[in-house]
């Protein structure tokens, strides 16, 4: 009797089994319903941020005319969200360029114009170290070398953020610079009314400021520094 019980039961077991992996082989598979957002929002990514040039041109001109005299003033061009337009979009619109050799050390999403009165420079940031060595004054010194490099041609790449007011010809734009030694690395520029004006720059950790004049270079400097 034992065994016929044991024998029942290991049957009714087996038979268990059997029937829980049939049906669950074949049990019908949840499909996502396509308009789910909740099942959407890790799978689809997000559209593309969009802007005019036409309104990147705008929001630099609003940076460009409202300046205050001797009062520094700091902008970054920016999508309708709020969000930074990356440095590399905006250089067609406003008419600049970078030196590919300065472009392979940058972070393209963390720059600001600024001005001083009529002075303007920019900011950007040394942010990809690649295969640099990672320790201050070697990196200083490889940004430093870059932008030596720029310098043949730094005045005719920037001039359009540097001197907005200003309209230079083919042959203004090619007047040659001396870059020297000073408070800042500066060489001096002759503007179309006949004034002069300069270009600065310094790097200083992973920050690189060009500006116009050495005391808006300074403002720019020591306020980035203070926050």
């Amino acid at each position: 009797m034992k065994k016929i019980l044991l024998i029942f039961a290991i049957v009714m077991f087996l038979s268990s089994l059997i029937l829980y992996f049939f049906f669950s082989g074949n049990s019908e598979k949840t499909v996502p319903d396509p308009g789910d957002n909740s099942s959407n929002q890790n799978t689809f990514p997000t559209a593309p941020q969009k802007i005019s040039d036409e309104e990147i041109k705008t929001q630099f001109e609003k940076h460009a005319n409202a300046a205050a005299e001797q009062t520094l003033s700091r902008t970054e061009i920016k999508y309708s969200s709020g969000q930074t337009v990356p440095l590399f979009d905006l250089a067609a619109p406003l008419s600049f360029r970078i030196n590919p050799k300065v472009i392979e050390v940058l972070s393209q999403n963390d720059y600001q114009f600024f001005s001083c009165g009529k002075n303007f420079g920019i900011k950007i940031v040394a942010g990809n170290t690649q295969n640099i060595q990672r320790t201050k004054d070697l990196w200083e010194d490889e940004v430093r070398f870059r932008m030596s490099l720029w310098e043949p041609t730094l005045f005719s790449d920037l001039h359009a953020v540097l001197f907005p007011d200003a309209t230079f010809s083919s042959q203004e734009l090619a007047q040659p610079q001396e870059f020297k030694d000073g408070v800042f690395r500066y060489a001096e520029i002759k503007l179309p009314n006949g004034e002069k004006s300069s270009i600065n720059y310094t790097v200083n950790n992973d920050y690189i400021f060009i500006a116009t004049s050495s005391e808006c270079l300074e403002k720019a400097a020591d306020n980035i520094f203070q926050e």
